[in-house]
């Protein structure tokens, strides 16, 4: 149990920093690396995504804290 909140929780990390990543914009290095689809993402969408991931990286980091 303890391996899967750890797998979560790094896919986690990779999810936050992907949507840090788009909220930056074309200011991040990251950014051409982007499909056109997701450049062409409204802030509100974007701003989605980021609270989502945070939800996931909070509720992934108190159930592996949990476990430990």
């Amino acid at each position: 149990m303890v391996l899967v909140a750890l797998i979560l929780f790094i896919i986690s990390i990779v999810f936050l920093i992907y949507s840090i990543t788009l909220l930056m914009g074309k200011d991040g290095t990251m950014f051409s690396l982007f499909t056109k689809e997701e450049k062409a993402l409204t802030k509100g969408q974007k701003l989605t995504i980021y609270l989502i991931t945070i939800v996931l990286f909070v509720a992934s980091l108190v159930w592996l804290l949990n476990l430990i």
